[in-house]
């Protein structure tokens, strides 16, 4: 179940049309650079919560269910210097809805 779960999620990401601009990936650059390791972030408007960790440069959605945000800070993560990794917690992963 979980592998099925992940290819629907990496499918779904991979025909977003969405691209980051330079300005998207280098507000994220600046934006993790202020969390620290272990740290939180929060997107209100998808209210989405990912959980910082600069050690393995990773992000992990801990909260909310939004896959179109999912989608923009996987994309903007992957473009970074050093590129971080964003996966999605293991009781997250049945939530996941596209809007």
């Amino acid at each position: 179940m979980k592998n099925h779960i992940n290819q629907m999620v990496n499918q779904l990401l991979e025909n977003s049309g969405w691209k980051p601009r330079p300005s998207d990936i280098a507000w994220t650059q600046q934006h993790l650079a202020m969390i620290k390791d272990g740290g939180m972030w929060a997107i209100p408007m998808s209210k989405s919560i990912y959980r910082v960790d600069h050690t393995k440069r990773q992000l992990e959605l801990i909260e909310g269910d939004a896959l179109e945000m999912h989608d923009m800070v996987t994309k903007c993560c992957a473009q970074l210097n050093p590129p971080y990794a964003v996966t999605i917690a293991p009781e997250r992963r049945q939530n996941l809805r596209n809007n």
